[in-house]
């Protein structure tokens, strides 16, 4: 409510009563300094200072928050709790909203269900887009005949897709894929210690798809990427007595090599190493090996022509038999 403004009653301008010193009431008189013109406040006026103000203010405050909460009209809450009763209707009302929101709470829950599996497909995808699988090296008597390895064509989880040229070209060189061990990322993607690609393949059981030479070569029966897996074509060949190991005992040589008997590749690597590494010649060379119980050839050539000796000479052995009467 806006506050009642008193009437006054004009001033006549004739009269000299009228006019005083202090025209807008401020409280002012003449005072005792040598200025008499100089308006002098009187001792019943109040001075207004800084905390007088911050006080003022407060209050003002106090009193707004407590004019509004009194002015909290009771019709709105009225109005509200009314809405609610007359959207709420009879209880079959209320059980069929409580049954639609327990439809949409079944809802949400599948499809974060199917956004999990489909993360969890993308991180088992790999980081390059398609996976990689595992296949089998082609047998044609190298050192890394028969051998596994992982390389790009598998079937993505999510897409469904792989990469064909790629694929194609393995199967080209005579690669032999094996799905059923499981896809595996990029080598992008791979961290941690060496053998980490093939974690997935062992764990799928794929310890038997592995041959001896490559067991022995990567060291994978001394320290496997996943422990406790079995290559029983390694147990096979070290109950032969086909499994053969070099370590050089030069000074603080760590040169060591795991190898079948009939990989004269790696022994020839042992030789080598022997002369060019610790100044062997061939002769010591080759003792240091028999003592080992290595086996190394002499060359090939000399191989070749006693291989070509023994051929002639069983061919002459049967010619003699078939003239005997």
């Amino acid at each position: 409510m806006a506050p009642k403004i008193k009437s006054t009653k004009p001033t006549d301008p004739d009269d000299a009563s009228a006019y005083t010193e202090d025209p807008l009431g401020l409280g002012y008189e003449p005072g005792d300094s040598d200025d008499e013109t100089a308006p002098a406040l009187q001792r019943s006026v109040r001075v207004t200072t800084r905390e007088d103000v911050e006080e003022q203010i407060a209050q003002a405050n106090a009193e707004r928050i407590a004019a509004s909460t009194e002015a909290a009209p009771t019709e709105v809450v009225d109005a509200a709790v009314a809405e609610v009763l007359r959207s709420a209707g009879s209880d079959s009302t209320v059980a069929a909203m409580i049954g639609q929101l327990q439809a949409e709470i079944k809802s949400l829950k599948n499809q974060t269900q199917t956004l999990t599996k489909r993360a969890a497909d993308e991180d088992a995808q790999g980081e390059g887009g398609l996976p990689f699988m595992y296949y089998k090296r082609p047998s044609n008597g190298d050192a890394m005949s028969g051998w596994i390895i992982s390389g790009s064509g598998g079937v993505g989880p999510v897409s469904g897709g792989r990469d064909v040229g790629s694929y194609s070209l393995l199967l080209g060189k005579g690669f032999k894929p094996l799905p059923r061990y499981g896809i595996t990322g990029s080598p992008a993607s791979h961290h941690g210690r060496p053998g980490h690609e093939y974690v997935v393949f062992f764990n799928n059981g794929g310890g038997k798809e592995v041959p001896a030479s490559q067991v022995l070569a990567l060291k994978w029966h001394i320290n496997c990427p996943v422990p406790g897996t079995v290559f029983p074509q390694y147990e096979k060949a070290l109950a032969a007595g086909e499994v053969q190991h070099f370590a050089c005992d030069e000074g603080d040589c760590d040169f060591d090599l795991w190898f079948l008997r009939d990989d004269q590749t790696t022994a020839g690597a042992c030789m080598a190493h022997l002369r060019a590494q610790h100044a062997y010649k061939h002769e010591e060379a080759r003792a240091v090996l028999k003592e080992m119980g290595i086996f190394y050839r002499s060359s090939r050539v000399a191989e070749a022509v006693v291989a070509a000796r023994r051929t002639q000479r069983q061919f002459l052995e049967a010619q003699d038999d078939e003239e005997v009467p």
